[in-house]
Formats: structure tokens, sequence, C-alpha cells
């Protein structure tokens, strides 16, 4: 039986190439009226007769007592935690109504941050994306601060009653070459996530999902998993897909699926 979504919930849910496409993450409904598309993400469980990608993510469980949390991080981490607490001033910011004027902040501190680091910047399919999250209430954002100079911003999809995902994690730290601010940001990066955990978890999430885990040998992606693990966690198998809802939706579906099949063989 389909379970209603909480009060002021709808699935996010954007247009391309004229189609309308939501967004079904977790373990929500896969079938979702009025669309063409249903998009899957971050599923947990493997869906029956849809063709899906499987990748890999580091779940925390919330259900644990926040004390086993805290034990399953590393000694590292409670240092750097209770140091920030305790001698750094800093000042945390998080929302799980961001206004339009926050996400907009959010966006271009991001896109500074990639800049950066040399990535590319936020497109607009993803400003549309975070914009739909948004005004279907699944979006969080967080921010901490020292003397109103913004350290670290990270942004979730939340489902909440459910699932927190970790979206984007951004500093600039790259921009300054004084070692004792590089740290300033590096222990309010785990202060912030260490706040983000305790947070959900108070807001009955179940699961805290570290938006995902590098199964390859990239060095880079292998150090960000290092990160992931100090916080604890377990890794799991998920699954991506798309369904589609309307008979544009599943010609659209089909085409997408001999494309990449095409691209595999090649």
């Amino acid at each position: 039986m389909r379970q209603p979504l909480p009060e002021g919930l709808t699935y996010p849910t954007t247009r391309r190439f004229g189609l309308r496409v939501a967004e079904s993450w977790f373990d929500e409904p896969i079938i979702i009226p009025g669309v063409d598309i249903v998009r899957l993400e971050q599923r947990y469980r493997r869906p029956e007769r849809i063709h899906v990608t499987e990748r890999a993510t580091l779940l925390t469980n919330l259900g644990e007592a926040e004390q086993a949390l805290w034990n399953a991080m590393s000694k590292e981490n409670r240092y750097e935690v209770r140091r920030a607490r305790a001698r750094d001033g800093l000042t945390i910011e998080m929302t799980d109504r961001p206004s339009p004027e926050q996400l907009d902040a959010f966006v271009a501190y991001f896109n500074a941050f990639a800049q950066s680091k040399g990535m590319s910047a936020l497109s607009a399919t993803n400003r549309n994306q975070l914009r739909s999250y948004r005004g279907a209430r699944r979006l969080v954002l967080s921010a901490i601060q020292k003397d109103e100079q913004q350290l670290v911003w990270h942004s979730y999809y939340a489902a909440p009653g459910d699932t927190c995902r970790l979206l984007h994690s951004a500093s600039l730290f790259r921009r300054s070459e004084d070692s004792a601010f590089r740290a300033l940001v590096g222990r309010a990066n785990r202060l912030l996530h260490w706040e983000e955990v305790c947070w959900f978890r108070e807001q009955e999430y179940r699961r805290f999902d570290w938006g995902g885990w590098h199964a390859g040998a990239d060095p880079t992606m292998l150090r960000i998993n290092h990160f992931k693990e100090s916080f604890g966690g377990t890794v799991i198998p998920v699954y991506f897909g798309e369904l589609g809802s309307s008979l544009l939706g599943r010609l659209a579906c089909g085409l997408l699926h001999r494309l990449r099949r095409g691209a595999m063989h090649r």
C-alpha cells in the first residue's frame, strides 16, 4: 500500500525535453501518478524488472544512541570536534526550509568552491533540481561560520522520518595559504557533520547517507572515502534507474537504455 507523504511534502518534479520527471528516493513508492518518468535515486532495495545501475554508499544508522554514534567516530574526529566546540567560536545555521535567498547564497558559494578546485559550477539543470527539492521540502542546508565568515556549506536531500543524503560539501580553504585557517576549516567541517548527524537523529530520521562510496582506485576519491569512514557507518549497495510512467516516458526510457548499452559496448 502506498503510504501518504507527510503534510506539505511533494515529490521533486522538473521538466526535461518537454517531459515531466519526478524523483523517488530511498524506499519511496516507485509509481507516481501524473508524470512521464520516475527517476529512482539512491534505492536501498534493488527494484524488480527495472534496469538499474548499482553503486555504493556509506550509511549510518541513526537509530543508535548518540553515545554509540560518537564512539563510532575516529579518535581524531572526536578530538577535532571537541576542540572546535570549545575554542574556535563557531556558529552553525541549519534549516529544512531554506528561503530562495539562502539557496542562492549556497549556489554562489558552491560555485566559488568549484572554481577553486577546478570543478564545474552548478549547471542550470543542477540549480533547477535544487529548486525542485526546496519546493518539495526535501532540501536541508547547513553552514558554519566564524565572525560572520562562512567556512563550510553542506546540502542534503532529506525525506523526513526516513533518510537524509549528503549532496554537496563546499569550503574555500584552498584560497588561503594560512595553515591555521585551513586547519580551522577542517575542524569546522568535522563539527558541522557531527552536529548534522545529531540534528537529523533528533528529527527522527532513520538513516544518514554520506553521499556515495568510491569503489575504484582514484586517490582523491579514496581520501574522501577515508574521511567519510572516520565517522563510522557501513558500506552498502544502492541502485539508480528510470521508469517510464506514460507512453512518451516509456519510449524515452527505452531510447536512453539503448543509448547507454551502445556506449558500454564501444
